[in-house]
């Protein structure tokens, strides 16, 4: 059963307004367009506190509104578990085995297999050979092995 134009509620309306031409204000339609205006009010003031006598660029922020006692314990709390924070990649010392590890599923019987190398550009491998310096020095990829330094590099 259908229902005559004067029935139908809201949509009507609706249809009116966006035939009239553009809305007067777009951001009421978009609500990231004054995101801009509002982000200032959405950020609380900050407080930096040290947490490492002896390297004062370490610092950690808290808000600046919170009580005096709840900012105290809170100070204590974060300087007494300070070994949590890295602020290089150096420090992080990975994770103990016996919590977690990695593992591929291969059968034992299976002969490995090595992919042949694919030249590459000697830009390019000098780069990548110091990535692969620092990322040795961090400790997150133990078990890359690379060529002998005295390896020759194409020419082209």
């Amino acid at each position: 059963m259908l229902q005559a134009e004067s029935e139908l509620p809201a949509r009507r309306s609706d249809m009116d307004e966006l035939e009239e031409g553009p809305v007067e204000d777009p951001g009421r339609l978009d609500p990231r367009s004054n995101l801009r205006e509002r982000k200032d009010e959405l950020v609380e003031e900050l407080e930096l506190i040290e947490v490492n006598l002896n390297h004062p660029e370490k610092v950690l922020h808290i808000i600046k509104e919170l009580n005096e006692s709840i900012k105290s314990r809170l100070t204590t709390f974060l300087k007494s578990n300070i070994d949590v924070f890295t602020w290089e990649h150096t420090d992080m010392e990975g994770i103990n085995p016996k919590i977690s590890y990695h593992r591929l599923n291969t059968s034992p019987d299976v002969k490995p297999r090595q992919q042949r190398r694919r030249p590459l550009n000697p830009e390019r491998y000098e780069v990548l050979a110091k990535e692969v310096d620092k990322l040795l020095k961090c400790r997150l990829h133990q078990g890359i092995t690379l060529p002998p330094i005295g390896w020759p590099i194409p020419s082209w």
